[in-house]
């Protein structure tokens, strides 16, 4: 998996609810070495902080298009590029008019 891929995993199981490394690698599917180093790199750009006693939070706490906040394990869709989250919904219209655009 390539640094980006273990980093918008990792992101993506920190926002669904705050975390240690050891809950966020045995969620992400990733070692111990990945998620530091993800940890480290999602940290150097703001998107994530210790709490303290080794647990860490997401920056960002709701859906960048409509504010819904995670629940329950709910999907959320990381972008790749941009690092920012949306929740199942608003990742199928954001897919979708993208698609629009292209096809266009």
């Amino acid at each position: 998996m390539s640094a980006t891929a273990d980093d918008t995993s990792v992101l993506a199981t920190v926002i669904n609810g705050d975390r240690n490394a050891e809950q966020i690698g045995r969620e992400a599917e990733l070692g111990h070495d990945q998620v530091r180093s993800a940890l480290r790199r999602l940290k150097r750009r703001k998107l994530v902080r210790n709490l303290g006693s080794g647990y860490w939070l997401a920056e960002q706490r709701q859906c960048a298009r409509c504010s819904r906040r995670p629940s329950g394990g709910a999907a959320v869709y990381v972008d790749p590029e941009t690092f920012r989250w949306f929740c199942q919904g608003c990742w199928e219209e954001e897919v979708g008019e993208l698609q629009e655009w292209f096809d266009a």
